[in-house]
C-alpha cells in the first residue's frame, strides 16, 4: 500500500514540475503547443516551430525535456501499478503480463520521439525530414498506445461493474 502511495505521489510531483516548465516554455515563446502535443506535425511546422520559439524558447523545451524523461518513466510505473490492480480483482485475465504491453511501447514511442526531437533541436537550423518522419511515428505511436492503454482501462472498469456475476448458496 505504501509503495502505491510513493507511486502516485511521484507521479504527482513529475506532472506538476511539467506544467510548470510548460507554461513557462509558453508564456516566454509565445508557442501555443509543443510537438509532442501534436496529432501532426511535418518538416515545415517544426521549422516554423523552432523559428518562433527562439533560442530562449529552445533552452527551456531541453529542460521541459528533462522533465518529461522522469513523467515516462512516473507515468509508465502509475500505468503499471493501475493494471496490476484491476487485473487483480479480474480472474478471468489469463497473461496479465501482455496488459502492460500498451504502457511499454508508449513508453519506448516516448523516449523515441524525445531523443529524435532532441535531435532536431541539437542541429537546428538543420532540419532533416527522416528525424522530423521519425519523431512524428514515435508521436503518433505515442497515442495509438496511450489509447490502448485507456480501452483497457475502460473495459476493466465495466467488466467490473456490469459482470459481477453473484454465487448463491
Amino acid at each position: 500500500m505504501k509503495k502505491n502511495h510513493i507511486m502516485r505521489a511521484l507521479f504527482i510531483v513529475t506532472l506538476i514540475t511539467f506544467f510548470i516548465v510548460d507554461r513557462w516554455l509558453k508564456n516566454s515563446t509565445g508557442i501555443k503547443y509543443t510537438l509532442d502535443m501534436m496529432l501532426y506535425y511535418d518538416s515545415e511546422h517544426v521549422k516554423e516551430w523552432l523559428q518562433l520559439m527562439g533560442h530562449k524558447g529552445q533552452e527551456i523545451y531541453r529542460l521541459l525535456h528533462k522533465v518529461d524523461y522522469l513523467f515516462i518513466v512516473a507515468f509508465a510505473a502509475l500505468q503499471i501499478q493501475v493494471l496490476y490492480e484491476r487485473a487483480q480483482v479480474n480472474p478471468l485475465v489469463i497473461r496479465k503480463e501482455i496488459l502492460y504491453l500498451p504502457v511499454i511501447l508508449r513508453g519506448i514511442a516516448d523516449i523515441g520521439e524525445n531523443i529524435t526531437i532532441d535531435y532536431l533541436l541539437h542541429t537546428y537550423p538543420t532540419i532533416e525530414k527522416t528525424f522530423v518522419n521519425i519523431a512524428y511515428t514515435m508521436t503518433f505511436l505515442k497515442w495509438i498506445f496511450l489509447i490502448l492503454f485507456l480501452v483497457e482501462i475502460i473495459y476493466f472498469y465495466y467488466r467490473k461493474r456490469f459482470c459481477i456475476i453473484k454465487v448463491e448458496s
